[in-house]
């Protein structure tokens, strides 16, 4: 019988005797043994993870070193990237393609490290909230490990410039890229949605949209998410429904692109826009199976948060989760809740 992945751990850890560097040489022996077994990646990274579980303290710390010079490297990245970022904002897109090819070819070696496994996926999430909606909303199978530094905020960038120079198809793939990074976070889904639109690719860009509805936790992601489905249904000429997803959108975020798509609807139809009241409303999302709004899931979690890091006195992280909340409602009482933590 094939011993599986987790049977071969536990038997490998039941061989450790205490002895560091006897330990030492005992995983490394274990690590060529198993290097071409089928599961030779996800072996190697669990011992990888004992290893670092057994090592004394001044070992560590002169690991920890070295994981300081790697952040510092990564900080250097982050500099060029931010130039880059700069480049954008002046629309030189020649200079920022430079940086941020550069920026890439630093990271791309690192990132590979951290590719999916039959045991684990790695993520960076840029906050605590990020990773709780991902765990919630999407139930991952495997145990979720955290990549070291935030990879996907450089492929997002090089991303958005590839987009702009009209490099759709290397465009797709670095946010596909960012994406599997961090799974939830909504710039990269509505970037990666332009392309879909620009193909009419319907199908692609509705799935998105959906989901940039489903795990949105500030304002202007649910915004965006439905002004996408607003666009979506002009296209299919299905009005009714387009000003019920730029009203909506109109909730979370005044924007002037919603305002003006309502104005083009009543050029269209030479008919007074009229804005659905409530129970129209709801039909009219339930029927094509969006969400109204706000995903009362991550609302849930985030006032849940905020609740339990109120009662441990952690206030940055009560403020924190409490102001998703108040952003996506405006609720008085969960503005009173943030004014008790002070400053």
């Amino acid at each position: 019988m094939v011993k599986g992945y987790e049977e071969i751990m536990a038997e490998v850890a039941s061989g450790l005797t205490g002895d560091f560097e006897a330990d030492g040489q005992y995983l490394w022996d274990k690590g060529q043994e198993y290097r071409e077994h089928e599961l030779a990646t996800e072996i190697l990274r669990g011992l990888g993870r004992l290893f670092d579980e057994i090592m004394p303290d001044e070992a560590r710390a002169k690991f920890d070193e070295v994981c300081r010079l790697e952040e510092r490297r990564f900080l250097a990245v982050e500099a060029i990237a931010e130039e880059a970022h700069f480049n954008v904002y002046k629309k030189n897109w020649p200079r920022a393609l430079e940086l941020i090819e550069s920026a890439v070819k630093k990271v791309e070696e690192d990132f590979l490290a951290y590719e999916d496994d039959a045991v684990s996926e790695y993520h960076y999430f840029r906050n605590v909230f990020e990773e709780v909606i991902y765990s919630n909303l999407y139930e991952p199978a495997k145990e979720v490990r955290r990549m070291p530094e935030d990879y996907a905020l450089v492929y997002g960038l090089y991303g958005v410039i590839l987009f702009e120079l009209k490099r759709y198809e290397e465009a797709e793939v670095v946010l596909k890229r960012a994406l599997r990074i961090n799974p939830v976070q909504t710039d990269f889904l509505s970037e990666l949605s332009e392309i879909y639109k620009l193909r009419q690719d319907w199908d692609n860009y509705v799935a998105l949209s959906k989901r940039m509805l489903e795990c949105a936790y500030t304002s202007g992601g649910v915004a965006k998410g439905l002004r996408n489905l607003g666009y979506y249904f002009i296209e299919q000429k299905d009005f009714e429904t387009a000003v019920a997803m730029y009203a909506m959108s109109i909730n979370f975020e005044e924007s002037q692109v919603s305002s003006a798509e309502l104005m083009y609807i009543q050029q269209l139809t030479g008919e007074q826009v009229e804005i659905p009241g409530f129970d129209d409303m709801k039909a009219i999302f339930e029927m094509h199976e969006i969400q109204m709004g706000v995903n009362e899931k991550v609302l849930g979690l985030a006032y849940a948060l905020g609740r339990h890091f109120k009662e441990a006195g952690e206030k940055d992280l009560a403020r924190f989760h409490f102001g998703v909340v108040y952003d996506l409602t405006k609720s008085e009482e969960v503005k009173g809740e943030i004014a008790k933590l002070g400053n």
